[in-house]
């Protein structure tokens, strides 16, 4: 190939200098084609186009080296000129079709788009083309290029139509009047061509209309008085012009098979010729104006005009003079000087009379006149007196004189028509309507016909107002309204503002109205201000303008919306479903929730999903500014993606997507309504919905379905099936034996997105199957109401040994039944069930009906006086039962055994599940039972879900073995397994808010049943449930299972096992930290059984980690971290909230305190805790759980570390006083529900600690004198508080193990224990890949301080064991630095004694203990 030079400017000058008289729409392709082909061909530039200058390689070869091909920059530079070209000739309709990066590439797009070379597209084509019609208004020009474009359409895709064969087809479509043409044209030899038809036809409805076309009428609104003086004969030129005309009107119509004859004379009008726009000559003009502000006389011109007859020329086409009858034309009939000539009729308004024609009820459309013009100034709806100058020009030449001038309006069915600026003229006879002026100010056009006129709407061309043609004239005529009384005013007049302020702030039309129809006294013009009075009251909404934003690739933009809540959730606990939509394809795809929460972990998902599978990046997103969107704000911003949001409650600003909310839901309640599905079936069926709308095609896309627009190819339409039908899974893989039914009837319930297949749900079993073999049935729908009984269902794998409560089991319900919204829907009837086993469970009992309380009569008691106030409410005593559940009062009662579980359809359900789970991951085997082996026994544990705001989500049913039946050596051997410390959650909570890291939760379900047994472990078939055949059999556990003692070892292990094969290492600090520093490339993740926090500086490695470990087991990712262990954790900008709200409040409510009375601090200092001080309690399970459950709410509270350490001291033997200590802390936390934790983002990585201890050696100060005989231990209490930057990441509160003899030995004892802290500390930072440096540590007391920087060991020392002489060393070697600080300043105070409310709260501030909704917001 000779080697391509660029394009000179001169050569890409003259090519840009062509201007095309044209763009490229979807009507002409052809044309555009034609033109650019020849255009480029001309230039020598279509092979580029066509491929015949293919592109050069980049590199070429020469020699054993590899250099840049010459001719490649060039080919690239002309190209792009090329394609440049092209693209300039496309119209903005049609640049959505512009693809490729080269000018080939665009050409064929194009060619794609709208020459496709499809069988559909030809099959399209042709029967358009065979089946043509002429349609009763359409023109033959029209006709004829309708018929072309189909034909140049075939040939554009290589089917070209013969000459003859079009011109058949076209001779097919043509109108009944044309019925002799067709018969002479069929009969010429030769054939006549295509491009003969449109002289044929021309000449054809020349004569027609000629010849059989009625006498016109004088359509002008006036006409000129009569010409004094008799018609001039015409010119003999003119004679032999005529005469011409007439032998080829003659030939014409005896070609087309027609004859002329002649018509009897009719009365005629003469018609005045016009010579210019602005001149009117032969007849008396008619009111005109120029312009509202200068209404000039018009010059007039009558010499050289002369009117002639219209007779005249009928009577040369007909060939008969009109005058004599004999067959000569009428200038040279001997009569034409004795005749007279016949004035022409008047054609102005004074001709009619005044029955034809009301002045008040009709408007005349007026081509030439300027303004509007009306005689009656009651047909103004407000008008003022006119001031000017101006007249109005009439057509003789007279000026009329303007008295008001106003609007009006015409109504119609379909639209207001507004007449602005109406000139007031009494001395006009008629209204007169300017054609210009009417179709400027309201957008619309006229269309005459002979007896009516049409007025269309300009854009969408909709008539909107018709009317008659009457004596010569249109006419627009109006409804007869009953004018209003005017009413006489004797008062003084008042402004505009004044009588709208009387009339109550009406409408500004209502208003004007009543100016009008009243003559209210207004003293000055209508004002057009705003009145701020209105806006305040009848404030509403403006119309939103039609967006102008057009995509042109998909993932241009993503609208984003949540739908729900519904009443009850779906079949899988889904409440909401989140609906993204592509605005360029119009693709949808949608996403159940649980919560709103997790739209943030979805979308992200989501986004990377998109992005990976189209191959290009997000622009732009829009949703509103809901919660649920809001912490996508900096996730857009780190990624480059603008986030649009639309303004607070205008939903109208997303209603793209609003729009297919509606077209969703309304579709998949269709599906439901038909299938008569339950409503726990919804997101089935809004799936299903949108599966099958992004199938349907589109206008917006060309009649192309999102489906196809999206991924190029045409949906498959023959894998649907009627939703909800009855459908028969292939189920022979899931048989447990030969004799099994190979298949189950089912419910169709949609399409699997991830797999080619359908979803077949049993209900029978409560289970989905996911299948490709299935047969449909669908005109059977098993969930429709059937009016006969059905069979009993088939019976299930496990069989419930207790169906229904035995005899004799008491009747009551628990005090608080479940909600029957959850219910599972009744078992629809299998028309071919077999016989169901007489031991299958009834799947739609219901809970047995509570007996009726027994009333009793109150005790007698005497009547309050009543100047007394009411007692307040009595708070909620402690309730024993509230601590076997979490749940309040609220929720229903958890039951505690499978008897009463198995009465309710929810727990029913729960269990199913479970053995579904177990049942999948191949859990256990059933076996014949070995002698002698240890059979575990197994029960059903019931627990109540909800999330962090105290609501049910869902029940579940676990089941447990009970371990304690094991014995060692047999079926377990080790049991340990590490859990996280708070501490190090803490500390990789501060790195990460540190860094700006993002934070991602995961759950694993299930967790335990991962796990890999090493013993041989037997158990018992769950209770209720047991194979049918095979009752005797045992399970034998192949994987864990919860309750096993080796359970949580063995998940610890295998979860290991993984990460460590992913590259992390384990932790030597703390086990359950794993590391991934790699390349700087930093992941830490914090394990806690089932719950793992993972965080790092990549998210890219995060998200593939997640995906790894998803493949691995059944991992849900929570996304965003929020709720972990309890803790809450709320998101401020780039800080952290760490509190544990709902968790204090399940404790106030389960001690019966939660209308208590808050206090400031939450122990005493007047007040010292001795054994045997009180009474002991009754009960003192109820303290020992409470304050068990106040130690794990320190998690995120160091503020009551001191206060539980105290409490916690007395758990033996708890007494009445300490009781009330417990209660105080309680009063406490329900003054500060909302604190929590503060984690900042500015901070570092320095270590900080302060240490302090309470020496006990008088005990005076705490109580009276009868200290002495209490039998006190006389150890001292330390603290310590360590600080990473300036976030408290560790603190502690607990008595020393051995007695001091003084402060200073104290002291030092706190500070060793600090130091041992720090160590780890520093250890596990140095592992996560950081240096803190040397720490520092905060002591109050200078003896200690010196002690531990002194080298001397004298006899103030030797008493304390040696092994916290390992301060010194860590001293004297730099790592570590002790400062004194004064015991105003010491944090850890507040560790180590009660303090009064001031320091108290001086010091809880210093800990970063701070009000949840004042840092993280109300959300």
């Amino acid at each position: 190939m000779a080697a391509i030079i660029n394009f000179s400017h001169q050569e890409k000058t003259t090519h840009n200098s062509h201007k095309f008289p044209f763009t490229l729409k979807p009507t002409n392709y052809g044309y555009w084609r034609s033109m650019l082909e020849s255009f480029l061909t001309s230039h020598n530039l279509f092979g580029y186009v066509d491929g015949t200058i293919p592109c050069p390689e980049q590199k070429v070869q020469v020699g054993d080296a590899t250099t840049d091909n010459p001719s490649y920059t060039p080919w690239i530079s002309n190209d792009a000129h090329i394609r440049t070209l092209l693209i300039s000739t496309v119209s903005e309709e049609s640049y959505q079709h512009v693809l490729g990066k080269t000018s080939r590439a665009v050409w064929q797009s194009l060619e794609r788009a709208y020459a496709p070379n499809t069988a559909s597209h030809e099959f399209f084509l042709k029967s358009q083309l065979m089946r043509i019609t002429m349609q009763g208004d359409e023109k033959p020009i029209d006709y004829l290029c309708r018929a072309q474009q189909y034909a140049t359409a075939l040939a554009n895709i290589g089917e070209p139509v013969k000459d003859s064969d079009l011109v058949m087809h076209t001779l097919a479509g043509l109108r009944e009047e044309y019925t002799g043409l067709k018969g002479s044209v069929l009969g010429r030899n030769p054939p006549i061509s295509f491009n003969e038809i449109h002289s044929l036809l021309s000449d054809h409805d020349y004569a027609v209309n000629k010849t059989f076309s009625p006498n016109p009428q004088a359509l002008l609104a006036t006409a000129q008085p009569p010409v004094q003086q008799s018609l001039a004969a015409p010119t003999s030129p003119n004679l032999e012009q005529l005469q011409q005309q007439l032998q080829h009107i003659q030939l014409a119509a005896s070609q087309l098979g027609y004859q002329l004859h002649p018509n009897p004379p009719q009365p005629q009008a003469y018609l005045g010729s016009r010579t210019s726009n602005n001149n009117r000559s032969g007849r008396n003009n008619r009111g005109r104006g120029n312009s509202r502000g200068s209404f000039t006389p018009r010059s007039r011109d009558n010499g050289g005009t002369r009117q002639f007859s219209w007779a005249s020329t009928q009577n040369t086409v007909f060939g008969h003079c009109n005058r004599c009858g004999i067959a000569h034309i009428p200038s040279q009939c001997p009569n034409q000087h004795t005749q007279q000539p016949r004035p022409p009729p008047q054609a102005n308004f004074t001709a009619f009379s005044d029955a034809a024609s009301s002045s008040g009820t009709a408007w005349k459309p007026d081509t030439g006149a300027t303004h509007h013009a009306t005689p009656d100034l009651s047909s103004l709806d407000n008008s003022e007196a006119y001031s000017g100058n101006d007249s109005l020009l009439v057509g003789d030449g007279s000026f009329l004189p303007i008295i008001h001038i106003g609007f009006s309006k015409i109504y119609s069915s379909n639209k207001t028509f507004n007449l602005s600026d109406i000139l007031h003229v009494p001395t006009l006879k008629q209204n007169l309507l300017s054609v210009q002026k009417f179709c400027r100010d309201n957008n619309v056009f006229f269309e005459f016909h002979s007896s009516y006129f049409l007025v269309k709407d300009e854009s969408t061309h909709t008539t909107l107002l018709t009317g008659p043609s009457e004596h010569g004239l249109y006419s627009i005529r109006l409804p007869q309204f009953k004018t209003l009384p005017k009413v006489a005013f004797t008062a003084v007049k008042a402004s505009s503002d004044v009588w709208h302020q009387r009339l109550g702030h009406p409408h500004a039309q209502v208003f004007n109205s009543i100016v009008s129809y009243c003559s209210l006294p207004v003293s000055n013009k209508l004002s057009k201000h705003l009145c701020s009075s209105c806006q305040m009251g009848k404030s509403s909404k403006l119309h939103l303008p039609y967006s102008t934003f057009r995509s042109h690739h998909i993932l241009d933009l993503i609208y984003c919306d949540v739908w729900g809540p519904t009443p009850s959730p779906s079949f899988d606990g889904h409440r909401y479903f989140l609906l993204c939509v592509d605005h360029y394809t119009r693709y949808m795809w949608l996403y159940p929730l649980s919560q709103k929460a997790d739209v943030y972990a979805t979308l992200t998902n989501f986004i990377t999903m998109v992005e990976r599978q189209f191959n290009t990046k997000l622009k732009c997103i829009q949703s509103d500014w809901g919660g649920e969107f809001r912490p996508l704000a900096s996730f857009c911003r780190n990624l480059g993606i603008l986030h649009r949001r639309s303004c607070p409650h205008t939903s109208e600003q997303n209603g793209f997507v609003e729009r297919r909310h509606r077209h969703v839901v309304e579709t998949g309640l269709s599906l439901m309504a038909h299938s008569h599905l339950p409503r726990r079936f919804w997101h089935f069926a809004f799936e299903t919905a949108v599966y099958l709308i992004n199938r349907l095609p589109s206008r917006v896309s060309s009649n192309k379905s999102p489906f196809e627009h999206t991924y190029g190819r045409k949906p498959d339409y023959s894998f649907l099936r009627v939703f909800g039908s009855q459908c028969f899974p292939y189920l022979r893989p899931y048989n447990r034996n030969k004799i099994d039914f190979r298949s189950t009837p089912c419910v169709f319930l949609g399409y699997s997105l991830t797999h080619h297949g359908y979803r077949c749900f049993d209900p029978l079993t409560e289970r989905i199957y996911i299948a490709r073999h299935v047969r449909f049935n669908e005109h059977i729908f098993p969930y429709a109401p059937s009016p006969t009984p059905t069979p009993p269902p088939p019976s299930s794998p496990y069989v419930s040994i207790f169906p229904n409560p035995p005899p004799g089991f008491p009747a009551e319900p628990p005090s608080s039944p479940p909600p029957t919204a959850n219910n599972p829907s009744p078992i629809p009837s299998a028309p071919s069930a077999p016989t169901a086993d007489t031991n299958t469970p009834s799947h739609t009992s219901s809970p047995p009906a509570s007996p009726s309380p027994t009333v009793t009569q109150p005790a007698a008691t005497r009547s309050r006086p009543a100047n007394l106030r009411q007692n307040p409410k009595p708070p909620d005593r402690y309730n024993p039962a509230a601590y076997t559940a979490t749940a309040p009062s609220s929720l229903p009662v958890v039951p505690t055994s499978f008897t009463i579980a198995n009465k309710y359809p929810e727990w029913r359900l729960a269990m199913l599940e479970e053995l579904d789970a177990l049942y999948k991951n191949g859990t256990w085997t059933l076996v014949p039972p070995v002698p002698n082996s240890n059979v575990v026994a197994c029960k059903w544990v019931y627990r109540l879900k909800t999330d962090e705001n105290g609501k049910l989500s869902r029940y579940k049913a676990r089941l447990v073995a009970k371990g304690f039946h094991q014995q060692y050596g047999v079926d377990y051997h080790e049991t340990f397994s590490p859990v996280i410390k708070p501490t190090t959650i803490r500390t990789i909570l501060s790195l990460a808010v540190t860094n700006r890291w993002p934070l991602r939760q995961l759950d694993i379900q299930t967790a335990f049943l991962h796990g890999d047994l090493a013993e041989t472990v037997y158990m018992c078939q769950p209770p209720g449930f047991v194979d049918p055949n095979k009752p005797d059999h045992v399970c034998l556990l192949n994987k864990s299972l919860y309750g096993l003692k080796q359970a949580p070892r063995a998940w610890f292990t295998k979860l290991s096992t993984a990460l460590i094969q992913l590259g992390f290492h384990g932790s030597k600090t703390d086990p359950s930290l794993f590391i991934l520093n790699s390349s700087g490339l930093l992941v830490y993740l914090l394990v806690y059984v089932d719950d793992i926090i993972i965080t790092g500086n990549d998210s890219s490695t995060i998200t593939n980690i997640i995906g790894r470990l998803h493949s691995l087991f059944a991992l849900k990712d929570l996304g965003q971290l929020h709720y972990f262990l309890g803790v809450e954790v709320t998101h401020k900008d780039s800080d952290l909230v760490l509190s544990q709200r709902k968790y204090i409040a399940d404790i106030l409510h389960r001690a019966g305190l939660a209308d208590c009375k808050p206090i400031s601090t939450p122990m005493s200092t007047s007040h010292v805790l001795l054994p045997d001080d009180s009474p002991l309690l009754d009960d003192p399970s109820r303290y020992r759980q409470t304050v068990g459950a106040l130690q794990y709410a320190t998690l995120s509270r160091p503020d009551i570390a001191f206060a539980v350490n105290r409490v916690c001291q007395f758990m033996h033997a708890p007494t009445e006083n300490h009781w009330s200590a417990v209660k105080r802390i309680l009063r406490y936390l329900k003054g500060t529900t909302n604190m929590g934790l503060w984690i900042r983002h500015n901070t570092g990585y320095r270590l900080q600690a302060y240490s302090d201890s309470h020496w006990l050696t008088d005990l005076r100060a705490f109580s009276d004198s009868d200290w002495a005989g209490c039998p006190v231990d006389r150890r001292s209490t330390g603290g310590f508080a360590i600080y990473l930057g300036s976030n408290l990441i560790s603190w502690s509160a607990k008595k020393q193990k051995t007695v001091s003899r003084s402060s200073t030995e104290s002291e030092y004892k706190a500070i060793a224990d600090t130091v041992a802290e720090l160590l780890w500390l520093k250890s596990l930072l140095r592992e996560l890949g950081l240096d803190s440096g040397a720490p520092t540590l905060w002591c109050d007391n200078l003896g200690a301080t010196y002690l531990t920087a002194n080298p001397v060991f004298h006899a103030r020392t030797k008493h304390v064991e040696v092994d916290y002489h390992f301060v010194r060393e860590q001293v004297s070697q730099g790592k570590l630095n002790v400062q004194f600080i004064s015991t105003g300043e010491q944090i850890a105070d507040i560790f180590t004694k009660p303090l009064p409310s001031q320091q108290f709260d001086f010091l809880r501030s210093k800990l970063q203990i701070a009000d949840r909704p004042e840092l993280a917001g109300a959300y």
